[in-house]
This record gives C-alpha cells, sequence and structure tokens, in this order.
C-alpha cells in the first residue's frame, strides 16, 4: 500500500465486508440488493478486453534490486482464474511427486511453485524478471 491510512482503510473495508456476510440479514441484504445474480457477469467483449500485471519489487539484503512480472493475457476474474484453477490441479494430478514440500497448508504457488508457474506460462501467461 502506498502509505499506513491506504492500508488501514482497505482492511477495515474487508473486516466490513466479512462482518455483513457472517450476518444472516445483512448477507440476504447483499445478495439481493448488492452483489450480481448468476449469469450477470461480465460479456465476452468485456472479459476480452481484460488482462492482468502483477509486478513485485524487492531489495536483497546488500542493497540488490530485481523486480518480477507475471502478466495474464484475458480477464482475471472469470477465464484466468479457472485457468489457474485447472493448472494448480493437473499439477496435483499428474505431477505431485516432484512437489517438494510435505505437511501443512500451503497456496498453489507455495506448494508447487515452477511447476506451477511453467504451466501458467504454457498456457498463455507470461513471466519477467528484470
Amino acid at each position: 500500500y502506498p502509505n499506513f491510512m491506504a492500508g488501514y482503510v482497505n482492511v477495515m473495508s474487508l473486516i466490513v465486508l466479512g462482518t455483513v456476510l457472517m450476518c444472516p440479514p445483512l448477507s440476504y441484504l447483499m445478495q439481493k440488493f448488492v452483489l450480481p445474480k448468476p449469469g450477470e457477469g461480465p460479456s465476452e467483449a468485456e472479459m476480452d478486453k481484460g488482462f492482468l500485471r502483477v509486478t513485485g519489487h524487492g531489495t536483497g539484503s546488500q542493497g540488490g534490486k530485481v523486480r518480477a512480472s507475471l502478466y495474464f493475457p484475458t480477464d482475471p476474474g472469470y477465464r484466468d482464474t479457472a485457468r489457474m484453477l485447472v493448472e494448480a490441479g493437473l499439477v496435483l494430478a499428474l505431477q505431485s511427486k516432484e512437489i517438494k514440500v510435505g505437511g501443512g497448508l500451503y497456496t498453489p504457488a507455495a506448494c508447487q511453485g515452477e511447476l506451477l508457474l511453467q504451466r501458467l506460462i504454457d498456457s498463455g501467461s507470461s513471466f519477467y524478471i528484470e
């Protein structure tokens, strides 16, 4: 976040949203009047315009700097979420013996690492390190 206040507002917004969704009367009102109904998602044309670029900046203990970017070429909310889930599932189904971590709960990226990254690149994403 650019500053403390931006982070604070974001966290508080998530707390309020979580509270609303956990309270049945408020959750009902959200579902009825605020959240989209099934089938009300973006059109194909809107999804064709979508993309996502995630960039991380790092500084090493001796001052070295690196920037890594992961680019998803289509709608991240529907199409690429589905593609990422499928690729993560394929890693588990086809390459589980190559996964090096054991025990515990992991995100797909933490557990599958390079295996998942390579599958995402092979299916249309781009990854750059500068």
